[in-house]
């Protein structure tokens, strides 16, 4: 495969002040796939309009471009609860897309 059409996107919680807000984070994960992939979409700012343009993105790239996507998330334990982010429901579960996760064993938030 031609690797060079594919996106890698890593993301670390609380590496700045506003990593750790899930609509942020998943804002700059829509603003990532768009630009990168020329997709001419309005990416929105609530939560719930977010969380659908997300999992839009990700179709889109991978059945109208054929490209592949892989999410490095770390520290996802320390995402804010604000918009339940925490839970982690707008991650798409059958997805075109490599969406990995790591977290604290310890941290008791999942």
């Amino acid at each position: 495969p031609n690797l060079r059409n594919d996106l890698v996107i890593y993301h670390i919680v609380k590496s700045s002040p506003s990593s750790s807000n899930a609509r942020f984070l998943l804002h700059r994960l829509c603003s990532t796939i768009a630009k990168r992939f020329d997709f001419n979409f309005v990416i929105p700012y609530d939560f719930p309009s977010l969380t659908k343009c997300f999992h839009m993105l990700i179709e889109h790239a991978r059945k109208v471009r054929g490209n592949r996507i892989c999410i490095f998330i770390d520290g996802c334990d320390q995402i804010d609860a604000v918009y339940h982010g925490d839970m982690m429901h707008w991650i798409p579960y059958n997805s075109y897309a490599r969406i990995i996760l790591s977290m604290h064993t310890g941290s008791g938030s999942f």
